[in-house]
């Protein structure tokens, strides 16, 4: 499927900032940057008939991220600027080992017949050579013991040590000659060797096709597996049509940024490992960010790429070259073992030792060995066939030892990169996403408040404007008046001002009467005293306290009431805090002398709170009657606003804040 039938070509949505389209010698329009960006610096392909890039479309892909817009974005991104490499070495350091020198039978070699031989050493040494000879499975099946058996102490042997040993000797093809001396008088790693040294002529093959053949299996499954993950790996990036798209995706972007001189056709793919080193002009942001970008945003079907290159996180750690090398030396020693039964030093039992089996137990299994190399051969070829036409494919030299074992790798490091922007770029965006949420909570909350605050201030001046119309003291006198104040706090721990100017709503109301006629009852001279509850005339205080549930209006004649209300502003009590002040100091003032005078003095205590409360009644009436609509209205409806407002003025007032 072409990458153009995946876009959508609507014309009318091109966006033709900060680019230039300039038209050269042919038809086909080139979209440029602008400004110079920073450079991708190709490794091209000359010929791309055989590759990929042939098939892939060049002009289509430019006008789609052009019509999107995304050429614009990497143009303010990639703007040109150089930058530093910083190249680091390091020192090799190295270790030198010391080897041990020995006499007669080498010391080291000695200690190793003690070493890899330890199971055996309840054994004696015709017992222990007993076993090697009939190729007893505790030997054939252990695989230190055959890796000594074929080290180059024991089939290299100098010949300082061969001249020593010479006279312990004996040919197994000349039986009749007896050796010069006996080997009874020998220790037994010197018996043990011995015994090696009489078989040196076929000792290095037999050994050898004893561990080739107990191996055999392992091997081949080992590279069978290689050879199956080399060959799946090929064949996902061979298939992989989304690589292809996102490779030619990168290839449109750089020829954009890139001048006219350095546009390519294809690019070779260690490019891949250098996006991440190229970085926008804030530094923040690389190159294989934005591809990452584009593709999320504008191509999501392209990033299945990585799951169907998930195989190569496995194959990147095979070394092909290494691979091929042990399939080839695998082969070899199937067929070395082959050759030496037929024409070698095993084709030749005269001079194998009587009791030596080694013939009868390799046979069967070098059957199965050739089988194997011919699996393993033919995997082998059709595996590296397939591995070279796929690095042709993508324009590698596939008879470059480097590009031979880095080519997975390349891949593999690419979808890791491209795993990992896609993280960062997804937790940017998320960062970014949360934060903007924050900032536009913030900006409404300030809203809410500001618009609160005007509200408050709207009401208020609305309220107190008509307070004043009306004769009320405004809100800076109610809240900045300094006679007489106290601070109260009420039930639920709010601040109120009680003065002389504050708003008598609540001092005029029939509750306040009720609570000033209860409290004149309790503070009268007559009950203060405990010790004198009844009068001279035997009246007691329950019915005194009857005559209290009556209007002493009925006690003061409608002259007398005339006088009391045209008394000085000096004695006018406008409130129930200020009348129980003063009533106290004037009952602490008082000092009765007799008992006959406690009638005269509740007669005046009546008469002046006859008084007040007909002077509060008078007031409550007049200002009913002058209160208009309005202000009814912002009554009711603003109580609660009434406290804040009176708690915010009293908090910006520091000289008149009181302790409670």
């Amino acid at each position: 499927m072409k990458l153009i039938d995946a876009f959508d070509t609507d014309e009318s949505s091109v966006r033709r900032t900060g680019v230039e389209i300039l038209h050269g010698a042919s038809s086909e329009k080139q979209i440029k940057p602008k400004t110079k960006l920073k450079q991708m610096h190709w490794n091209k392909i000359e010929n791309i008939d055989r590759t990929f890039w042939n098939n892939i479309p060049n002009k289509e892909i430019i006008d789609d991220l052009h019509l999107k817009g995304v050429l614009q974005e990497l143009e303010k991104a990639f703007v040109a600027k150089t930058s530093v490499i910083r190249v680091k070495t390091k020192a090799d350091h190295r270790s030198a080992k010391g080897a041990q020198k020995v006499s007669l039978l080498p010391r080291d070699l000695a200690q190793q017949f003690g070493i890899n031989l330890h199971m055996f050493g309840n054994l004696t040494v015709d017992e222990l050579m007993d076993k090697i000879l009939r190729c007893d499975p505790s030997i054939t099946e252990n695989v230190s013991v055959l890796e000594f058996f074929n080290s180059d102490a024991l089939n290299e042997v100098p010949d300082s040590v061969t001249r020593a040993f010479l006279p312990y000797t004996q040919d197994y093809s000349r039986p009749e000659n007896t050796p010069l001396e006996s080997s009874e008088s020998l220790e037994r790693a010197d018996r043990i060797f011995l015994e090696i040294f009489n078989m040196r002529k076929y000792w290095k093959s037999r050994s050898r096709a004893l561990l080739i053949l107990h191996s055999f299996k392992k091997d081949s499954s080992d590279l069978l597996q290689k050879l199956d993950m080399v060959h799946r790996g090929a064949s996902c990036i061979q298939l992989s049509e989304n690589l292809k798209q996102v490779l030619a995706l990168i290839r449109s972007v750089g020829n954009f940024m890139n001048d006219s001189s350095k546009q390519a056709m294809g690019f070779k793919i260690d490019i891949l490992q250098r996006l991440r080193f190229m970085k926008d002009d804030s530094n923040s942001l690389t190159f294989l960010h934005y591809v990452e970008k584009i593709v999320r945003n504008n191509f999501a079907k392209f990033g299945s790429f990585v799951d169907e290159l998930s195989i190569l996180n496995h194959t990147q750690r095979i070394a092909i070259e290494q691979l091929e090398a042990d399939c080839l030396e695998f082969k070899n020693n199937i067929l070395n073992v082959a050759t030496s039964l037929t024409k070698g030093n095993l084709s030749e039992s005269c001079h194998f030792h009587p009791k030596d089996r080694i013939l009868e137990e390799i046979k069967t299994p070098l059957e199965k060995a050739k089988q194997k190399v011919f699996l393993v051969d033919t995997k082998k070829e059709r595996t590296f066939a397939l591995y070279c036409e796929v690095m042709d494919y993508f324009g590698e030299n596939s008879s470059d030892s480097h590009s031979k074992n880095s080519f997975f790798g390349k891949f593999s490091n690419f979808v890791l990169e491209f795993k990992k922007v896609h993280t960062e770029n997804v937790q940017k965006e998320e960062d970014e996403r949360v934060y903007e949420q924050k900032k536009q909570m913030i900006e409404r909350k300030e809203n809410v408040l500001k618009a609160q605050r005007t509200n408050v201030n709207r009401l208020t001046r609305l309220k107190y404007g008509n307070r004043e119309e009306s004769g009320k003291p405004g809100l800076c006198e109610v809240l900045n008046s300094n006679d007489d104040e106290d601070v109260y706090e009420g039930d639920e721990g709010d601040a109120y001002v009680y003065s002389e100017g504050e708003d008598e709503k609540e001092n005029t109301s029939p509750e306040s009467i009720d609570e000033l006629l209860r409290r004149l009852k309790y503070q009268s001279p007559i009950l203060g005293d405990n010790k004198l509850r009844r009068n001279p005339k035997g009246l007691s205080y329950a019915g005194l306290r009857s005559l209290y549930s009556y209007s002493i209006e009925n006690f003061i004649a409608a002259e007398d009431d005339l006088v009391l209300r045209r008394e000085k502003s000096s004695n006018e009590y406008e409130s129930v805090k200020t009348l129980r002040r003063r009533m106290t100091t004037r009952k602490k003032a008082m000092e009765p002398t007799a008992q006959e005078a406690r009638p005269e003095q509740f007669d005046v205590v009546m008469l002046r709170a006859q008084a007040m409360l007909s002077q509060l009644r008078a007031k409550t009436i007049r200002k009913s009657k002058i209160e208009n609509d309005e202000a009814t209205k912002l009554e009711s409806a603003s109580s609660r606003l009434d406290e804040s407002v009176a708690s915010e003025c009293i908090s910006h007032s520091p000289a008149e804040k009181y302790n409670v």
